[in-house]
């Protein structure tokens, strides 16, 4: 089943994506079994010889179209990281539904739909479909090319990174973090500063992936800065505490005691994320050495582990300023102890 290039214009797309609209008030079940039925079945040009003469996308296709686009934004919604955790049943069944979408060779649905538009389940063929016009077929081949599997698609995946299309560099993270090619790293870090959330997240969970703690330093820096640009409300920046949490070793505190110094309140609540995780009892003497640090954030939280450490003179010390910022602090320090005694 192969499209002539010329008939899957912008038109195309649009009308897809209006089609998807209706779309969103279908069950999962429901969803599934159109997208079931539409790939099984036999193409049939059912436009009118005005349509096909003027290359007009048939309702066929653009049908197609939609329930692909609604299809993969829902899988993709349900099965990453912190969001497969809070949601294990959502995922679990669009799993199955994966499972069941394989095509002769044992791909996954990427490499069957691109088919569709005349393009083989191979890397050269895959790669070629990285250049096509439609953000649909660029993101269905950069996802293809992390199920087939071969490194060799590596470099083309780094230059999807800088696609127009957020969803296109979104497939290509993806596949990238599968291959775990330290190649891909500093093209990842970069993308840290995507205008796009979720591209930005999966980037950081990405780099969390492959290992390299050469992103150590960037994740941390551009997670506060998101933090005083978009406060609490950017939920990818849990991505940056699975990849931090992946990369950072008990060497790496005092560059999140500097990063909690540059960034104040806004870098507080990650850093308490990540450094209760990170210190144990061999962090004691230098937890202390900060207690009476510049910044009331650095001793609230160097005061507050210590105490969860068992050692209770940061909070003792802190009770010796008896200015009016001195008992703020440690009022703010022992409540923050008895929330981490309680997690």
């Amino acid at each position: 089943m192969v499209f002539d290039q010329r008939q899957h214009s912008k038109e195309t797309i649009r009308r897809a994506k209006e089609e998807q609209k209706k779309l969103k008030g279908l069950t999962d079940e429901q969803l599934m079994e159109l997208e079931d039925t539409l790939m099984t079945a036999e193409y049939k040009d059912d436009r009118s010889p005005e349509a096909i003469a003027a290359f007009e996308p048939s309702p066929s296709l653009v049908k197609q179209l939609a329930v692909m686009y609604e299809t993969d934004r829902r899988y993709i919604a349900a099965g990453w990281f912190w969001r497969r955790w809070r949601h294990p049943e959502q995922f679990e069944k669009w799993d199955k539904w994966k499972r069941r979408h394989l095509d002769e060779n044992g791909k996954l649905l990427p490499s069957a739909t691109v088919k569709m538009f005349g393009y083989e389940n191979t890397v050269e063929s895959l790669c070629e479909a990285l250049n096509a016009s439609e953000e649909f077929v660029r993101g269905q081949a950069a996802a293809a090319l992390g199920d087939l599997g071969d490194n060799s698609a590596v470099p083309a995946l780094v230059d999807a990174l800088q696609d127009e299309s957020n969803e296109v560099r979104g497939h290509a993270v993806v596949s990238l973090m599968g291959f775990k090619d330290e190649k891909a790293v500093n093209p990842l870090i970069r993308l840290l500063a995507d205008n796009d959330s979720e591209v930005r997240g999966l980037a950081a969970a990405a780099l969390g992936e492959i290992g390299d703690r050469t992103a150590i330093k960037p994740l941390i820096e551009t997670l506060g800065k998101l933090a005083v640009e978009d406060g609490d409300e950017d939920e990818n920046t849990a991505y940056f505490l699975v990849a931090l949490g992946r990369l950072c070793t008990r060497v790496d505190i005092p560059l999140i005691i500097d990063a909690l110094r540059d960034f104040g309140e806004d870098f507080f609540g990650d850093a308490i994320v990540i450094l209760k995780n990170l210190c144990d009892e061999n962090d004691i003497p230098f937890l202390k050495s900060v207690v009476r640090d510049e910044s009331e954030y650095v001793r609230m939280i160097a005061a507050a582990i210590l105490a969860k450490l068992g050692d209770g003179s940061g909070l003792a010390d802190l009770l010796e300023d008896t200015s009016e910022e001195g008992r703020r602090v440690a009022l703010a320090a022992a409540a923050l102890f008895g929330e981490l005694e309680q997690r």
